[in-house]
């Protein structure tokens, strides 16, 4: 009988291709394997897009984004699970059937609104069956200002809005914010319909695509390791912020971060 392994953490994420390898299920692979775990990858949809701009996108069909998570679940021993970008109402039903089914399992979401509210999220069909399907089984949900305004349109004010968003069942908010003055960006932690802590980190001199899949992707990876949600949201951003801050820009838009920032050669962070 085959030994499952006890030292590498089983990951499944559910997110799109992105061909530039920024963001989606590469950001993902990438900093789940720099943080120690192995990512087990499910295909959401096919974008069109480079480190410039997000051109297009395919959603897969539903029963296909099934079938891939199940197979994977029944052969692996997947301890986390990662939602990402999710294109189409079909894709989110078979999602939270399958979510559904592993109750106990930490879920982890990103689902990239702002990317498509320009393309897909017009039709409000797919925004409410995000936060009557999905939201309610998130362990930790991650959005950034925009985002979060979108899913909270009524609320006047960032706080308002992450109090309604826990309403769903959302247990933990991680609201990254941007940049807010000329030299730090902040994110705001809630849980228990609270605040429950601000972080600053130092501005960086450079964008980069693939920084909230990064982010979110560590958190599930922390989660996978034992780590309560809290910590796993804490070191998560420290890791993003210093794969950032040694990114690096190899096409005609912004800089990807360096997940592997820690193999160079002479590193010291």
């Amino acid at each position: 009988m085959r030994q499952l392994s006890e030292q590498t953490p089983v990951v499944l994420s559910i997110t799109n291709h992105d061909p530039s390898g920024a963001s989606g299920i590469h950001a993902d692979i990438e900093s789940l394997s720099s943080i120690g775990c192995h990512c087990a990858p499910v295909i959401s949809a096919i974008t069109v897009q480079d480190t410039a701009h997000f051109k297009k996108l395919s959603p897969i069909p539903g029963q296909l984004i099934a079938e891939q998570a199940r197979v994977v679940l029944e052969d692996m021993p997947v301890v986390a699970i990662k939602i990402g970008m999710m294109a189409s109402l079909e894709g989110i039903h078979a999602i939270s059937q399958i979510l559904c089914d592993y109750p106990n399992l930490p879920i982890v979401m990103d689902p990239n609104i702002q990317c498509l509210s320009h393309y897909y999220w017009q039709d409000d069909t797919l925004l409410e069956a995000l936060k009557i399907m999905l939201l309610p089984l998130a362990t930790v949900c991650h959005l950034n200002a925009h985002e979060i305004k979108l899913v909270a349109p009524l609320a006047d004010t960032l706080d308002a809005s992450a109090q309604e968003i826990m309403g769903y069942g959302v247990d933990y908010l991680l609201l990254t914010q941007g940049k807010m003055d000329k030299t730090h960006s902040f994110n705001n932690v809630y849980g228990n319909y609270r605040l429950l802590e601000q972080y600053q980190f130092p501005k960086l001199p450079h964008e980069c695509n693939g920084m909230y899949c990064t982010m979110s992707a560590c958190i599930t990876g922390f989660l996978a390791q034992g780590l309560d949600a809290f910590s796993a949201i804490h070191k998560a951003q420290e890791f993003t912020h210093s794969a950032m801050r040694h990114g690096f820009r190899v096409g005609m838009g912004k800089h990807l971060p360096n997940r592997l920032f820690w193999a160079k050669k002479n590193f010291r962070d």
